[in-house]
Parts: C-alpha cells; sequence; structure tokens
C-alpha cells in the first residue's frame, strides 16, 4: 500500500475514534489553555491534547509521538502535490481506486470540531486530506470524453492554505469565532451554521448605516434564548452568552447590561424591539428553517 494512502486510512480511523469523544464532551475550556505546557489531565477519557496527537501526527510531526510517521507518508501539501503529479502521469486507475474504501467524513466532522475550538489551522491540515482524497475519487469515477476505461481522469482539488501563510488577522479571526461558539450547546448548530451567523453578525456591525448594531445583534442573542424554534442553543446565563458573543464580534457588552431575556416580549422594551425585524432577518439568512 502506498504510503498516503496508509496514512488517509490510518487517519480515517483515528477520527472515527475520537469524534465520538469531541461530540459527547466539552473540550472548549481545555481549548483555551491548549498551548500551555502544564495543562491539566482532567478530560476523560482522553484529554484534547490526546486526540489532538492522535489525529495530526499523520499530517505532521509531533512532539512526543513514540513511533512518528515518517516523512515521505505525512499527509502534508508538498506530499500531496508529488503523489498527485505522478498519478496523473502515470494514470493508475487501480492506485486510484483504493481511495474509494477510506471512509472521508470522519476526517471531515473531526475537522468541523477542532475548527469551534480555535484549532483553524489543523483543521485545515485535515480538509486537505479529505479535500485530496476526494480529488482522486472524482477522478476515479469520472469518464471523460476521449479518455479509454484504463485512463484516469485528471484529478483536481482545492488545498487550503498552509499554516505560515495565515495572517495575523485570519489567526485573530479564528480565535474570535471560537469564542463566539463557546457559549452555544454542544451540538445545537452545525457549523455551517454557526460560521454563516458569525459572518451575519459581523456584516450587521461593519455595516456604517446601522446606527446602533449591538442592538442587533443583543436581539438576536435574545431570540435564539426565547424563541421555540430554536430550542435555546444559549444555554449559560444571559450576560455569560452576551458578553462571549459581543467580545467577539469587539462590540462593548456594558452597552446591553439593562437588556433581559423578557426584553422581546410584547410592549417591554420598544428601544429593542424595533430591532426585532433585522435581527430575524440575519438568523433567517445565517439558519434558514432548519430548526
Amino acid at each position: 500500500m502506498h504510503p498516503l494512502l496508509e496514512s488517509l486510512k490510518n487517519l480515517s480511523e483515528a477520527a472515527s475514534e475520537v469524534l465520538p469523544l469531541l461530540e459527547s464532551y466539552d473540550y472548549r475550556k481545555e481549548a483555551k489553555r491548549f498551548k500551555e505546557e502544564d495543562l491539566p489531565l482532567s478530560m476523560m477519557p482522553k484529554t484534547l491534547k490526546e486526540i489532538f496527537r492522535s489525529v495530526m501526527r499523520y499530517c505532521i510531526p509531533v512532539l512526543g509521538d513514540d513511533d512518528p510517521v515518517k516523512s515521505n507518508a505525512l499527509l502534508n501539501g508538498d506530499n500531496i502535490r508529488i503523489f498527485t503529479d505522478n498519478l496523473n502521469i502515470t494514470s493508475d486507475r487501480q492506485l486510484a481506486h483504493q481511495f474509494s474504501f477510506i471512509q472521508v467524513e470522519p476526517i471531515r466532522e473531526v475537522a468541523a470540531e477542532f475548527t469551534e475550538l480555535g484549532l483553524k489551522k489543523q483543521a485545515g491540515m485535515l480538509e486537505n486530506a479529505c479535500n485530496f482524497a476526494c480529488g482522486i475519487r472524482q477522478a476515479n469515477n469520472a469518464s471523460p470524453f476521449g479518455c479509454s476505461s484504463r485512463d484516469l481522469a485528471p484529478v483536481n482539488y482545492l488545498l487550503n492554505l498552509a499554516p505560515d501563510e495565515i495572517s495575523d488577522e485570519e489567526a485573530d479571526d479564528n480565535m474570535r469565532f471560537a469564542q463566539f461558539c463557546s457559549v452555544f450547546a454542544k451540538n445545537s448548530f452545525v457549523l455551517s451554521q454557526k460560521q454563516a451567523l458569525f459572518s451575519g453578525l459581523q456584516s450587521v456591525v461593519a455595516d456604517r448605516d446601522e446606527k446602533k448594531p449591538h442592538l442587533v445583534v443583543m436581539a438576536v442573542i435574545i431570540l435564539l434564548r426565547t424563541r421555540r424554534l430554536y430550542r435555546n442553543p444559549l444555554p449559560g446565563s444571559l450576560n455569560s452568552c452576551r458578553d462571549a458573543i459581543f467580545q467577539s464580534l469587539d462590540l462593548d457588552p456594558k452597552k446591553c447590561h439593562s437588556y433581559g431575556d423578557n426584553s422581546l416580549k410584547r410592549g417591554a422594551t420598544p428601544s429593542l424591539d424595533k430591532y426585532r425585524d433585522k435581527a430575524e432577518a440575519v438568523l433567517k439568512s445565517a439558519l434558514g428553517n432548519t430548526r
């Protein structure tokens, strides 16, 4: 078996093993201290650092790995490009066909969990592995005009930016998004919905025509907490939810300290109720009718 194919297979198995842990346990507090050497081993049955090592060892060298993956078997950008270039030259359909047996979805779901924890660079590496596998699958399943059944269609995929190509601004935005996600109940919304909602609120804050964007954000928070449709994905106190979301959007949470969960009830707070329609539009655009 080719070293990259074996690594992809092992990565899929490792992802399948840790995914139930990421979905069942709340690793967000541990993620905030992830880079500290004295990280307490408080998460059972595995710490976030152990989960990280078990999957990322197939993409990058990991410190403390007793049996490191060989450099030519790492699922990094250089190895992926070399493999693809050779495959496009040899048109080895038999080798390409073996990628059909790799379960890609667990890797992609672990990448989504990492993104919510603020580990966006590592999530990007896992996404690269997924896109690599899917690109070869598509080439193997394609039958382009003029190609015989023995020929392999050109392999195409998109790689995420390498870690050293991510700007400080992007890294800061990743951490803000992780802070935004930190107040949501586990499994309340899928990653794409949270990303869409975060982007929608960022647009509201950046809109110069919106005189009081903080009130739109506050209305969104209260609607999420009180409307049955959303099943309260923000289970903490209103103050803690407001503070985290406002800080992730670079807003001052003190501006809305006087509002409560009942502020959008009919006639309760007219000054906030006027922003209900805008808040509902943001929620509808981000979440659709999925809840």
